[in-house]
């Protein structure tokens, strides 16, 4: 078995910081609030939304990790389906160093439904702020370029017609961390966005 590998003179600077890990919980706690708010805005205008019912028939979840990348994150999952044969989801993802991402997921039968009005929809997203994932996994959330692109260079290079072939779709939208006031706005402005795509 290897030895432990000894921590750095700033990592045992770290480990003795009360103050450090203290403010991290607050930050957490913080975070976690503006998700419940966003959560609740996007409760309350489910029916100016217009997608199906079906679609916020899961409870919204809130959850958090320590290690992606290395780093927290906080998530909620609003609406929600997780099926073998369909994927709908709406994904709001706090990455700690990183940015805020608002995120729709389809795959399987949610994904070939939607496909045609995607394609026809999508050139209304003028704003430079959208992204599409292209990587080959749907579980991957930071922005780089093997992972997600501008829709606006994907639109001027035809780069949209091969993503039909995928087995799932992911548009993503980003929100500044200094910006964390806004999350709940932003929750729902993206998703009313997005919504206009479908239907």
């Amino acid at each position: 078995m290897p030895a432990p590998s000894p921590l750095s003179e700033q990592e045992l600077r770290y480990l003795a910081d009360q103050d450090f890990l203290t403010a991290k919980h607050r930050i957490l706690l913080s975070l976690r609030q503006q998700l419940e708010q966003s959560q609740r805005l996007l409760q309350q205008q489910q029916a100016s939304l217009g997608l199906p019912a079906a679609v916020w028939q899961q409870p919204p979840k809130i959850s958090r990790g320590e290690n992606y990348e290395l780093l927290p994150y906080l998530v909620l999952d609003y609406p929600r389906i997780f099926k073998p044969d369909g994927v709908f989801a709406y994904r709001i993802m706090i990455r700690w160093g990183h940015e805020i991402s608002a995120s729709l997921h389809l795959a399987g039968h949610y994904w070939q439904h939607y496909q045609a009005a995607l394609r026809k929809r999508l050139p209304r997203l003028q704003a430079k702020n959208w992204w599409v994932c292209v990587h080959t996994s749907p579980w991957e959330y930071h922005f780089r370029p093997d992972n997600y692109l501008p829709l606006q260079q994907l639109q001027q290079e035809n780069g949209l017609l091969p993503l039909a072939r995928k087995p799932f779709f992911k548009l993503s939208r980003q929100l500044p961390l200094a910006q964390y006031q806004q999350l709940p706005s932003f929750s729902l402005d993206t998703l009313r966005q997005l919504s206009r795509l479908l239907h």
